[in-house]
């Protein structure tokens, strides 16, 4: 195996569920929780959102299916 099918395989997180505290951001940008969000779902984690303001949390979650493609 390759050093970078190993990198590869060592990121594959399906069949992992992830909560990320705090996946909003205040604005349409990309802040810290929204960034991990994104980058756990592209790996291909399922993710729990939680954040204090529902609306971040679903543009966070409207964002990282478009990015993934669901």
């Amino acid at each position: 195996m390759s050093e970078n099918e190993q990198t590869r395989n060592s990121q594959d997180l399906r069949g992992k569920v992830a909560i990320v505290t705090g996946a909003g951001a205040r604005v349409d940008d990309i802040g810290n929780g929204r960034a991990a969000s994104i980058l756990l779902a592209e790996a291909g984690a399922r993710v729990v959102l939680v954040d204090a303001n529902r609306g971040w949390a679903e543009r966070t979650c409207e964002r990282a299916r478009k990015t993934v493609g669901v």
